[in-house]
């Protein structure tokens, strides 16, 4: 996970973690579907916010960096 922060990470890991139980409630038969939708639901949300903050972080450091330098004007023979 390189360049990401540290809450990029964490959202990332819940969202995850959030999938992860919503799947063992399903495999398990301990619930049914109405029961366990809201897991799914934390998951698409966290999931959401990792990739707004994500594209926050990358527009900000496309505006920050300066504009590539223009490639050497061909000489005319």
């Amino acid at each position: 996970m390189k360049g990401f922060t540290l809450k990029e990470i964490l959202l990332l890991s819940a969202s995850v973690g959030f999938l992860m139980i919503w799947v063992g409630e399903i495999i398990s038969g301990r619930v049914n579907w109405r029961e366990s939708y809201f897991w799914l639901m934390f998951s698409v949300f966290t999931l959401l916010g990792f990739q707004y903050y994500k594209n926050q972080r990358v527009m900000r450091e496309k505006s920050q960096t300066p504009p590539a330098p223009e490639g050497k004007p061909r000489k005319k023979k």
